[in-house]
């Protein structure tokens, strides 16, 4: 699973509701927190990809399309939430990447939300080049709440 790597002292979404994860004693084994540009490929899991194209394209009426959409929200939400804690502002960065990607590369901006079709694909630039700076900006925000020093 291909999934962004936070700063171990950010506050995180968990079963037990937000809290802060406490740092490993052993550093060696921890991946670096990503940069931006990595983080640019990570917000929408590769398997929603491979599930909501081929359903989108096998679903033409508006009332099937939209059931989907829900599905493939929700069902995102929930398979990040079993990838491990993430700090909450990530799973809502996530269903508008989603969103984004789902405007920008198939039918849904046009057929489901009658959207020009270069607003849609408008819609997926702006979210490439914004929503990764939104979460650089949250997660720095948070570190520096916490006392802690943002890693760059």
């Amino acid at each position: 699973m291909r999934t962004i790597a936070y700063p171990p002292d950010l506050p995180v979404l968990s079963a037990g509701g937000l809290r802060r994860r406490r740092a490993p004693a052993d550093t060696s084994s921890r991946p670096a927190p990503d940069d931006y540009a990595t983080k640019l490929v990570k917000y929408v899991p590769a398997e929603t990809l491979s599930f909501a194209l081929p359903a989108f394209l096998l679903t033409d009426a508006r009332a099937g399309q939209a059931a989907l959409l829900a599905a493939v929200l929700i069902g995102t939400a929930l398979y990040l939430g079993l990838q491990g804690p993430k700090p909450l502002h990530f799973f809502v960065l996530a269903e508008l990447a989603l969103m984004a990607w789902l405007v920008g590369t198939t039918e849904v901006g046009s057929d489901l939300l009658a959207m020009p079709e270069e607003a849609a694909k408008l819609t997926l630039a702006i979210a490439v080049f914004l929503i990764p700076a939104i979460d650089e900006t949250l997660s720095r925000r948070l570190q520096h709440r916490s006392g802690q020093a943002p890693e760059t």
